[in-house]
């Protein structure tokens, strides 16, 4: 009778033993799937991610070369007005345009990158260069765009209404308006020219177009500076 009870009992703790191992093995197994099921998860994220930089890559060049070419006819107007000691001076209608109507703003995409920060997978990425400057991400365009909008402020509310009594504003909306017109923005886009204009260059008109020209140069830094980066972050991105 006692060697059939103890029989018993190492059955009954073998059969424990087993339970409890296959309780174990079942909270593992689940561990590992929930695990394969984030990574995959996480994988399709960094992949919209990967995506929405390489637009938003595109997107920023485009700012830098606008930049680029509005300080480039701010530059030659400022030269030829200073080799003329007239009210006014004779320019292109398109460095009529980039002075006083282009005035372009970033537009950046985050809905790919907001959504992984609002999933808490973001924590899950180990490259704490990509980590961190996803997280960041949003902040350094914001900054780039606030130079931006203050170029954009002084072409609206000063440079505009300082010539417009003195300049005829149709062959630069002519400029506008087939510049824009097909709704395409891509580097490199020729922007049309009519004819020649003769453009106010009084001492407050150079000054002021100096100093959005200078916000314009501090907007092209950050652009430039931001260009870098996202390609850095899109780099890392495809590596993870």
């Amino acid at each position: 009778m006692a060697g059939l009870g103890r029989e018993r009992a190492v059955r009954l703790a073998v059969e424990g033993a087993v339970i409890v191992v296959s309780i174990l093995l079942a909270f593992l197994l689940d561990a590992w799937w929930d695990d394969r099921v984030s990574a995959r998860e996480l994988s399709r994220e960094l992949e919209s991610v990967g995506r929405e930089l390489d637009q938003n890559d595109s997107l920023v060049e485009y700012q830098v070369e606008a930049l680029e070419r509005i300080i480039s006819a701010s530059e030659f107007f400022l030269s030829r007005a200073g080799e003329h000691a007239t009210p006014s001076v004779p320019v292109a209608d398109t460095i009529a345009f980039l002075i006083t109507s282009w005035a372009p703003t970033l537009d950046a995409s985050f809905g790919a990158v907001d959504a992984l920060v609002a999933s808490s997978r973001l924590a899950e990425i180990d490259d704490e260069r990509l980590r961190v400057g996803l997280y960041g991400l949003r902040g350094r365009v914001n900054d780039a765009v606030e130079d931006q909008l203050v170029a954009q402020e002084i072409t609206v509310r000063q440079i505009v209404p300082m010539v417009a009594s003195e300049l005829d504003l149709e062959p630069v909306a002519r400029v506008d308006l087939a510049f824009f017109n097909d709704g395409t923005r891509i580097v490199g886009k020729q922007i049309p020219s009519f004819r020649s204009v003769d453009f106010p260059s009084s001492l407050a008109v150079q000054n002021t177009i100096r100093y959005r020209s200078a916000w314009a140069a501090s907007a092209l830094g950050e652009m430039r500076a931001l260009q870098t980066e996202i390609q850095q972050l899109a780099a890392l991105t495809r590596a993870r």
